[in-house]
């Protein structure tokens, strides 16, 4: 796999809410765990920061070896346009884009409204050398993300694939990823495993790396048939346990054990 490996702030998800861990603390984290990347997205939200603080994220991350990346969600264009400033302050090339509405009721999206919207911004993207990379989520199928690419045809337009999301619509991780992998410029690795619950009924949950239902060799094999260079930033589902105590240290442990499992699928 040509490319850097490392973490989405999503990672983190359970200590961000109990420790309150700035962007600075996540780059820390994620040296100290030998990765290259860390990608800040939106439940880590950059907007707040002043402009010495943009350059003290940047300059630790940069001390540390660390690369950045930034990502967002929503159709707003003025939040958007200023996070192609903070994504071009931080020096990233990647800025992730998920397609939601704002709303929990999950409504879809449409290919037209994705289209409408981001079309205007790849010029900016572009001037600055970043790319816009949308990630398969809850709202959109993977074929409708696909031909929102296909329809912009923007060479700073590409897809941030997610392996694992959009079994949320029901969709194999392997036919997401022959989907997805021809446009794809960022890589989300995680894992999942389904239970029966009760007498009817299923539960989709996260497990560390390696350790659910995922087939990682052949979902890389897709990915690298195209031979586009692009970072893989991990992401866990982490159920919470008892305590908040409990909960971290086994976020933790679970970001450890991925991360080496990572190193060694990825040879990096």
């Amino acid at each position: 796999m040509d490319g850097e490996l490392g973490l989405s702030s999503y990672i983190y998800f359970w200590s961000i809410q109990y420790l309150g861990l700035s962007s600075k603390d996540l780059v820390e984290r994620t040296a100290e765990l030998g990765l290259r990347v860390l990608q800040i997205c939106d439940n880590l939200p950059l907007l707040g920061l002043s402009e010495r603080e943009l350059d003290a994220l940047k300059n630790v991350a940069r001390e540390r070896n660390v690369i950045l990346e930034v990502g967002t969600r929503g159709f707003d264009p003025a939040e958007m346009h200023e996070y192609i400033r903070i994504t071009e302050r931080l020096e990233a090339k990647i800025l992730r884009f998920v397609p939601w509405m704002g709303n929990e009721d999950r409504r879809a999206v449409s290919v037209d409204e994705i289209v409408a919207f981001l079309t205007p911004l790849l010029p900016a993207c572009q001037e600055r050398g970043i790319t816009m990379a949308i990630e398969n989520h809850f709202d959109v199928a993977d074929e409708d993300l696909a031909e929102v690419v296909r329809r912009i045809n923007h060479p700073n337009l590409g897809t941030c694939l997610d392996t694992t999301n959009s079994t949320g619509l029901l969709q194999h991780p392997m036919k997401t990823t022959e989907i997805l992998a021809p446009y794809a410029v960022s890589l989300h690795l995680k894992d999942y495993y389904v239970t029966k619950k009760g007498p009817k009924g299923y539960t989709i949950s996260g497990c560390p790396l390696g350790t659910g239902w995922q087939d990682l060799p052949a979902l890389i094999r897709e990915v690298e048939k195209y031979n586009r260079p692009m970072n893989t930033l991990l992401e866990l589902w982490t159920e919470p346990c008892d305590t908040p105590e409990e909960t971290m240290h086994k976020e933790q442990a679970w970001i450890e054990q991925s991360a080496a499992h990572a190193k060694n699928l990825l040879k990096m």
